[in-house]
């Protein structure tokens, strides 16, 4: 216990007043509100970014599977719906395919706020020789950023160019 020069007794300071403690919670509820935007715009960014990186992925796994299997593949893609899947040929028939359903491969449905751009109905067959249909597919977000995937029915190809790239 220490005592003033007026001959009071003076407290420790053993912790903060409640003002230090409203000031210090109400900067932090500042920043985190200032900084809302910016999380909000990557965590759109990431879910267009994987969104695509699953469509190249489908398309180059069709591509590959048809080669290796020896039988067509159909990679289709409703547009309207944000649905996309993967059909493999059935044996015996070079018209009838069936939807593919396992752990790896099965039915992908875009994330709220992505969509396919185009407005139709885009199926693209990879067949066993190597050569398959060429196709442009376009994904998009609620703010206009769009992504181009291009798959080369010669190569196999699949190439992806952001928005950003295509603006310049």
């Amino acid at each position: 216990m220490t005592i003033s020069v007026i001959g009071r007794k003076k407290r420790k300071n053993n912790g903060f007043t409640l003002i230090e403690l409203v000031l210090v919670l109400s900067i932090a509820i500042i920043l985190i509100l200032l900084s809302m935007p910016t999380f909000s715009k990557v965590y759109m960014d990431t879910k267009l970014k994987n969104s695509v990186q699953g469509i190249a992925w489908t398309l180059r796994y069709a591509y590959q599977s048809a080669i290796t299997e020896g039988v067509r593949y159909r990679a289709h893609f409703d547009v309207l719906s944000g649905i996309y899947w993967l059909e493999k040929q059935q044996e015996g028939s070079l018209s009838t395919f069936a939807k593919i359903n396992t752990a790896l491969v099965k039915e992908k449905i875009l994330p709220a706020g992505i969509s396919f751009k185009s407005a139709e109905l885009v199926d693209i067959i990879m067949s066993p020789s190597g050569f398959s249909d060429s196709a442009s597919i376009y994904v998009t977000d609620d703010k206009d950023k769009v992504y181009t995937i291009f798959f080369s029915g010669l190569t196999g190809q699949v190439t992806v160019l952001d928005y950003e790239k295509q603006r310049s």
